[in-house]
């Protein structure tokens, strides 16, 4: 994404929502244990929330009969840019940290094999996704004037309770 195109996004980000009455900006913030990083650039599309269902189907005498399956792990892709300084652009997030502290903290917890939590937060104090999650795939890469551009994949991560469910 060229720097003309995420300051176009990061514009209609906030322009787009006043107008039509909606959450305003957001946040997203990434956790683990007692560290927390929140991205200093949010995309122009949030990430799509998925909710599969894993439904089986049995071919039989009377022919085919569909059974609701158990719910299946959500998954989410972010892409964006991350610069150096979050304080460099005007449209960035007054309180996102800068592109190290932001890798280090995704590389660090995959190193240890740990868990975070992705958080999107409306400015107004709704919530729209809090889920634990693995990463899946992280990439990065550094453009000709020092920012860096990346592209996150997550998979929701459940535990098991003590009444044999499964949270997030």
């Amino acid at each position: 994404m060229s720097l003309l195109q995420a300051t176009i996004s990061q514009l209609f980000s906030i322009l787009v929502p006043s107008v039509l009455g909606k959450p305003g900006k957001a946040d997203i913030v990434l956790a683990s244990d007692s560290e927390k990083v929140v991205l200093p650039v949010v995309p122009a599309n949030l990430p799509e929330q998925n909710s599969p269902q894993n439904n089986e189907t049995f071919n039989g005498i009377l022919g085919d009969m569909a059974v609701i399956g158990p719910m299946g792990s959500r998954s989410l892709k972010l892409e964006s840019i991350l610069p150096p300084t979050p304080l460099k652009y005007s449209w960035c997030r007054p309180n996102g940290d800068g592109a190290g502290t932001v890798i280090n903290f995704i590389k660090k917890n995959q190193l240890a094999y740990k868990p975070i939590r992705i958080t999107v937060v409306y400015s107004n104090g709704s919530v729209y996704l809090s889920m634990a999650a693995l990463v899946n795939d992280f990439v990065y890469n550094v453009d000709n004037v020092g920012d860096y551009h990346y592209r996150l994949e997550l998979t929701e991560y459940r535990t098991v309770t003590g009444a044999g469910g499964l949270s997030s």
